[in-house]
């Protein structure tokens, strides 16, 4: 792609174009990286190699065109070591591919100072680098031929094939050249551009071997190209010879055109960004070969303005169901009455259609969050001596965007942990008879209407006998409440901030942060996180999370004369007791449910007012099971009001900040509901039971006993 002169275009064009590089650039490195990885995974590593080499050319002219000439001559350099690898892949060792990586990690920094300060700088250390590896292949005799282009047809890879499929299609004539550079010539670079300068004013270049910009054009002696033109080859000629350049002009019929490449599907449309050639993902019309599936690049804050624009359609169905039930209480037999509720019909199953779709456009593969994974592995692997292997799986299952783009940190966090402290090293794996793999698996599966995602491993699993001596020791409980906790309770101690079983600091984990932060963040997206370890055999966390934050259906309850809401997921049952069935142990109530015990709590501690009703020994109480994770509490309501779909709305910090409250909703009557948060109402519990109300294992089993 030949370099677009900035200055021609108006700052909005300028600022619009960079836009659509710095969005492309980060996709083409997320592709560079999963297929750098790709190489040490056993794939089609001949198709890996040409597709890095792609992506390397497609950023090298990308970059050059906005302006970055350091990051696109390191690129070039990239790409003529892929060039010189290609024919090689057995020369792909560690190093080479740590080098690979290293520049793409480099290339991005780079490319994100440039946007946030203009800065166009890499480090000089890369390009040494680079030299030297290259080097390397040249002394073991790796590496295409030389790039003169003598005595070998150039290879056209699809991305060419189909600039000369549109050619033929518009009637132009492909042809091979070689051109030979003039003794006379001093200065190669300077002659390559001119030279280049001609054939664009005669047709278009498809490809050239080297590059008319490549740093090789120096050493090289000729030029050869594939070029698409309306002129006859006399010509081409005749237009193509630059006295004191080109001493040898040799142009014939580029046969390969007519016999292997197909007829092109349609002509390429305009307006085309830099790089949005049919390898730049997502493309802004981009048509997949052969499926006639058409996508179409939208700037996500529009699906969101939509979204908006659904869920206040939803309030507006609420406030007509309400009204219709008020006209057929008023006018029990009028006709007028019955065509409304057909006509409400008819708009709720076209609204609800239109939810579904809005719903599924905002859907994406959590495989987006996925490929993070491999590359950290990875590393680590290769710096602390662990052999690991990551089995992902589920990558296709879809999620809402706003959830995908907020649980990469904390699934990032435990596989963070589960390779630094579930696998053991080799040899010690080995000596207790598993494989000297470890393996650690990721997979994602819908569950409901949760999506489901596990993160386990078959290292060590979790010592709770050493949690617990280990909290003893830093001061997080004391010995007597350890002797008391089971195994879920010690489990639970992993979230205590500042907590590590760790007895060394590294860069992957150790500090005693992270875990407290996992679940506030995964809870806080009303998800929940369950551990289950087998010592010896390893350990799974399982998170659950809604598909989307937008639209809930919810359980709308009253406690006193205030109205709530709870997640329908998160309620698990709800059971009636009578007062004489609450007991209390240890200044707490507690009541007997499906063989174990539940604390109960009740919310008037927390919103004010006195109940609706007094309860006596002989009254009965709504009593809502709220589970999170492994917790539960049973939350005592004063009267139940149905079931709604709700949407989610924010509440403003300066109105009201609470870990109790998720957000609120707007019902059909224009009434307000809160919406409750299970994992802010069972902290609640847990610390009131922290201040004295703790409920132990020998309570539970005196009220068990007692029953």
């Amino acid at each position: 792609m030949s370099d677009m002169d900035l200055t021609l275009l108006t700052e909005e064009e300028i600022a619009l174009l960079r836009d659509t590089f710095f969005q492309q650039t980060s996709e083409i490195m997320e592709a560079l990286q999963q297929e750098v990885l790709s190489l040490e995974g056993g794939g089609d590593r001949k198709e890996a190699v040409r597709t890095i080499k792609r992506h390397f050319h497609t950023l090298k002219g990308d970059s050059a065109t906005i302006g970055l000439r350091s990051v696109s001559r390191v690129v070039h350099r990239m790409e003529d070591l892929m060039g010189r690898l290609e024919g090689r892949v057995s020369e792909f060792t560690g190093d080479v591919i740590d080098l690979i990586l290293k520049c793409v990690d480099e290339v991005a920094a780079a490319i994100e100072k440039y946007r946030a300060s203009g800065d166009d700088t890499m480090p000089a250390y890369l390009e040494k680098l680079i030299d030297h590896v290259v080097g390397d292949i040249a002394d073991k005799g790796a590496g295409v031929p030389a790039p003169s282009g003598a005595g070998r047809s150039i290879e056209l890879n699809s991305s060419d094939k189909e600039k000369v499929s549109v050619a033929l299609s518009e009637g132009k004539k492909i042809y091979r050249a070689l051109f030979t550079f003039s003794p006379e010539c001093k200065m190669k670079g300077a002659g390559a551009l001119i030279l280049e300068r001609q054939l664009l004013d005669a047709g278009e270049i498809i490809k050239s071997v080297p590059h008319f910009e490549s740093g090789e054009i120096e050493t090289s002696d000729r030029i050869e190209c594939v070029i698409a033109s309306d002129n006859a080859i006399d010509e081409l000629k005749s237009w193509c010879y630059v006295p004191g350049v080109t001493s040898d002009v040799n142009i014939e019929p580029y046969a390969a055109a007519e016999d292997k490449l197909s007829r092109p599907r349609g002509v390429r449309p305009e307006g085309r960004g830099p790089g949005e050639d049919e390898h730049a993902p997502d493309s802004a019309a981009h048509v997949k070969g052969g499926e006639g599936v058409q996508t179409i690049r939208v700037v996500s804050e529009k699906i969101d303005q939509i979204m908006d624009l659904v869920g206040e359609l939803v309030m507006g169905r609420s406030m007509m169901v309400r009204l219709i039930s008020d006209l057929e209480a008023r006018y029990p037999r009028e006709e007028l009455v019955s065509n409304f509720q057909l006509a409400n019909a008819f708009v709720e199953r076209s609204l609800s259609e239109l939810q579904r779709n809005v719903m599924s456009v905002r859907m994406v593969p959590v495989g987006r969050v996925f490929k993070r994974f491999p590359r950290m592995v990875r590393d680590f692997s290769r710096t602390s001596g662990k052999e690991i292997r990551l089995d992902m799986r589920g990558e296709d299952t879809e999620i809402d965007k706003a959830l995908v783009d907020m649980i990469g940190e904390p699934l990032l966090h435990i596989i963070r942990n589960a390779v630094d402290h579930g696998i053991e090293m080799p040899e010690v794996r080995e000596s207790k008879g598993k494989s000297r793999y470890g393996t650690v698996r990721v997979e994602a599966y819908h569950q409901g209407s949760e999506i489901v995602i596990e993160v386990s491993d078959d290292g060590r699993g979790i010592d709770t006998g050493h949690l617990k001596a280990q909290a003893v020791e830093k001061g997080f409980i004391s010995a007597d409440e350890a002797a008391r906790m089971d195994e879920r309770e010690a489990l639970t101690l992993i979230y205590h901030s500042g907590f590590s079983t760790a007895s060394v600091v590294s860069d992957i984990s150790g500090r005693g942060i992270g875990m407290d932060i996992v679940r506030s963040v995964v809870e806080g997206m009303r998800g929940s996180i369950r551990i289950r370890t087998e010592l010896g055999a390893g350990s799974s966390f399982i998170l659950r999370f809604p598909l989307t934050l937008a639209i809930i259906r919810g359980i709308i309850f009253r406690i006193g004369a205030r109205l709530f809401a709870l997640p329908l997921g998160a309620v698990r049952e709800i059971i009636r007791v009578f007062g004489d069935d609450i007991e209390r142990v240890g200044g707490r109530e507690v009541v007997r449910y499906r063989n174990k015990v539940l604390s109960l709590l009740r919310l008037h501690d927390v919103v004010g007012g006195a109940p609706m009703r007094s309860t006596g020994r002989n009254e009965k109480s709504f009593v809502m099971v709220v589970s999170s994770g492994d917790s539960e509490v049973g939350m005592v309501v004063d009267a139940l009001e149905g079931e709604d779909e709700l949407v989610v709305k924010a509440v403003d910090s300066s109105f009201m900040s609470s870990e109790l409250v998720s957000g609120a909703a707007i019902l059909g009557d224009g009434k307000v509901v809160l919406i409750l948060n299970a994992f802010g109402i069972i902290g609640y519990g847990k610390k009131k039971s922290a201040d004295g109300y703790q409920l132990t294992g020998d309570d539970r089993n005196k009220i068990t006993d007692n029953r």
